[in-house]
């Protein structure tokens, strides 16, 4: 039998081989690191198109909800003068009341006024404004009984192409909001601010001559309309106060909120200039925020806990005379302080809050605190 015994390679083969081998290594290399690259873009190419794939459409405005008499026109105006967002329309002259403009397109308030006045009711009436009901206002509007056209003509600047955010507003938006948001695509963000009632009733009762237990139920009303329709959006919160007393952070605050996550349109101007909040906040407001400019007795009524609590008040703030007529307005002022004060910790904006039921502030039964 024979044996094969493997014969070993040539000196020169074997020099000949490691040439070759030292020749061929760095351009396996240069070919992986040129592969390992090409994977990284490609990986980095598909997470970009990815998350741009999930990431919601950019919103092309602000929808601002408040009560009357709740600085919205202050905080609209700095939107519009201070940031650059532009209101789109005709705008309601100034007035007495407001002589720095009230930053609200003609035509919105028009349809606004239309829409209750459908209804056999005005802005003012809390007596039957909880009866208002959206259906019947698209009813309205197929029938003609309020004008299709005017409305549809409206539509057209908020549902056009924007390379500059809108700013919506009208108080009588916080009863009628879920007609304008069915027709508004896409739709806006909502901005929702707030105002302590007390300061609310107070400049209604000056301005208008509004008994302060009405005062008290419209802002009931608004403000748990205004929450309760904007739950399910991106919503921002603000209130008076904060704006009046840290313009500058609590602009910033707002604009940041609204462009990261709510991914509203980018405003004009990053930073508010100082000169725009020097010409256009009212100073004077903060003489008259959260209950100040309202007479009190000493004492306190209830504390709601986190340094908010009610204070009694004095029978020349309350315009009404009679025990019984005084009760009722302390009863109606304790909801609604509940209410702001729920707002100022934040808990009326969590999912399982539970709003006042709106109606019961007719009866103004005594209210129950936990």
């Amino acid at each position: 039998m024979t044996t094969f015994k493997r014969q070993p390679l040539p000196n020169n083969s074997t020099t000949f081989l490691r040439k070759r081998t030292s020749l061929l290594l760095p351009w396996f290399f240069l070919l992986l690191i040129t592969y390992i690259l090409t994977l990284h873009q490609f990986y980095n190419q598909y997470i970009s198109n990815t998350n741009y794939l999930h990431l919601p459409p950019q919103k092309p405005g602000v929808l601002l909800l408040g009560m009357h008499r709740s600085s919205t026109s202050m905080l609209s105006g700095l939107l519009i003068q201070g940031l650059g967002y532009e209101i789109g329309g005709p705008e309601l002259p100034i007035a007495q009341d407001n002589p720095k403009g009230f930053f609200e397109r003609t035509d919105v308030v028009d349809m606004n006024n239309a829409f209750l006045n459908s209804q056999n009711m005005t802005w003012d009436n809390h007596d039957k404004i909880l009866e208002y009901n959206t259906s019947l206002t698209e009813e309205h509007l197929l029938l003609g009984i309020v004008s299709n056209a005017t409305f549809g003509g409206t539509l057209q600047f908020y549902n056009g192409r924007h390379s500059v955010p809108y700013v919506f507003k009208d108080p009588r938006c916080c009863l009628t909001v879920p007609v304008w948001m069915k027709h508004l695509n896409p739709s806006p963000a909502i901005l929702f601010s707030y105002r302590h009632p007390l300061d609310v009733a107070a400049s209604l009762q000056r301005r208008d001559n509004f008994p302060l237990i009405k005062g008290l139920k419209l802002w009931i009303i608004y403000n748990v309309l205004a929450v309760r329709y904007s739950n399910g959006y991106c919503r921002v919160v603000t209130s008076s106060h904060a704006v009046v007393f840290d313009t500058l952070n609590e602009m910033t605050r707002i604009s940041r909120e609204l462009t990261n996550r709510c991914r509203v349109i980018p405003s004009p101007n990053a930073t508010m200039p100082a000169s725009v909040v020097d010409g256009f906040v009212d100073h004077s407001l903060q003489h008259n925020t959260n209950g100040a400019g309202v007479q009190y007795l000493n004492g306190t009524i209830h504390d709601f806990g986190d340094g908010c609590v009610a204070r009694p008040l004095s029978s020349g703030s309350s315009n009404v005379g009679g025990l019984e007529e005084e009760m009722k307005v302390t009863q109606t002022y304790l909801i609604a302080m509940q209410l702001f004060c729920d707002f100022r910790s934040g808990r009326a904006f969590s999912k399982d809050y539970e709003m006042p039921d709106l109606t019961k502030i007719y009866d103004v039964p005594q209210p129950t605190f936990q």
